[in-house]
């Protein structure tokens, strides 16, 4: 009839006569946290794309003026913001192809504020 083959302590799945059952369909709030994970991450990444965008245009568009100070101030924040938006985007991802990129935007953002700090010496 129906045996249950168990894996680590946990029901897998199901044979009955030769064939694979498959388990039960992931539950609602399963779909709901996922859809929320994608919707945090992509979010993060939104915020931590377009504030290292404008921390690289304070770095960088800043050398045709003079008075630049205030400008690199605001490009630090950036960088603030949009690290702590690549961190967050890399913790809301569930595994290390969501979290790697994460963490290679945050390095990048790092560069960026070392450009930064550089100008403001």
């Amino acid at each position: 009839m129906v045996a249950a083959r168990r894996m680590g302590g946990r029901e897998d799945h199901m044979v009955e006569h030769g064939t694979t059952v498959r388990g039960p369909t992931p539950t609602r709030s399963n779909s709901t946290s996922t859809w929320v994970r994608l919707v945090l991450l992509l979010a993060f990444w939104a915020v931590g794309v377009i504030a290292g965008l404008k921390a690289a245009s304070a770095a960088y568009l800043t050398y045709a003026t003079n008075d630049y100070r205030p400008i690199l101030i605001r490009g630090v924040w950036a960088c603030a913001v949009a690290f702590s938006a690549f961190h967050f985007a890399a913790l809301s991802a569930k595994g290390w192809a969501g979290r790697l990129p994460g963490f290679v935007g945050a390095l990048l953002v790092l560069y960026v504020l070392s450009q930064i700090l550089h100008r403001l010496r």
